[in-house]
């Protein structure tokens, strides 16, 4: 590959405030000399603009500028980060994730990048955390969210087929929502909304006032407005 044409891929805009260069920086690439280039341009652009377009730009409506720790990685890298337990999970995982170049064993596409939210630690204390999961998840037509213990710190994704789901490492590991469902997480999101520990044990959550199994992108929260974008394709996975 010559230079024209990393520049060009590095040049390439995904949305209002990103290109695809922020996403290409390594540290295993730069340590270990593994070009982190798609073989797939057109998928891992069409994938990544829908990342920043759906996902991270109203995060940044909402919050101001975000830092971009890890973006994109091509196969070999990943792979390598796995192998040698730099803090990648296996490429199977990573297809239509990290891998934005490969689409996943269902055949969808997606995109995944780890990011920091600055404005949300002046927001959010770290006991928080899951306050700030549930503020997202009402707003994003995210496809997961893993938010790690470095505060205001996660992985967030858009895929064609999301799971809504939201699973955090803070103060120990935990589901918060699972599957779309606010029930089969832990009970402070529910308490969140109004929802009382007897309401979990013994009702439907179909029957519980303001509370339904979400379709993607939907807002089933009364009085809470989703950003205006591209509509969610796709079904559960």
């Amino acid at each position: 590959m010559n230079f024209r044409l990393l520049e060009n891929i590095g040049r390439m805009p995904l949305s209002r405030h990103f290109c695809f260069r922020q996403f290409l920086y390594s540290e295993i690439a730069v340590a270990f000399g593994i070009r982190n280039i798609p073989d797939d341009i057109e998928l891992a652009v069409q994938a990544g603009t829908r990342l920043c377009e759906d996902v991270l730009e109203p995060i940044v409506t909402l919050f101001g500028p975000i830092i971009i720790r890890s973006g994109y990685r091509c196969a070999a890298l990943n792979d390598f980060g796995f192998r040698h337990r730099l803090r990648c999970a296996s490429n199977e995982k990573n297809f239509a994730a990290h891998i934005w170049d490969k689409r996943d064993a269902n055949g969808h596409i997606g995109a995944t990048a780890c990011i920091v939210i600055p404005e949300a630690t002046e927001r959010y204390t770290a006991d928080q955390t899951d306050d700030l999961a549930w503020f997202l998840h009402e707003r994003l037509p995210y496809h997961r969210m893993t938010f790690f213990r470095q505060h205001a710190c996660l992985n967030i994704g858009w895929h064609e087929a999301p799971r809504r789901e939201i699973f955090s490492y803070w103060p120990k590991p935990h589901w918060v929502v699972r599957d779309n469902d606010p029930f089969a997480g832990n009970h402070r999101g529910a308490a969140h909304h109004g929802i009382t520990e007897q309401q979990i044990s013994s009702a439907d959550p179909a029957q519980v006032p303001g509370v339904s199994k979400l379709s993607p992108g939907a807002n089933s929260f009364p009085g809470l407005q989703l950003p205006v974008g591209p509509a969610i394709t796709g079904s559960d996975a």
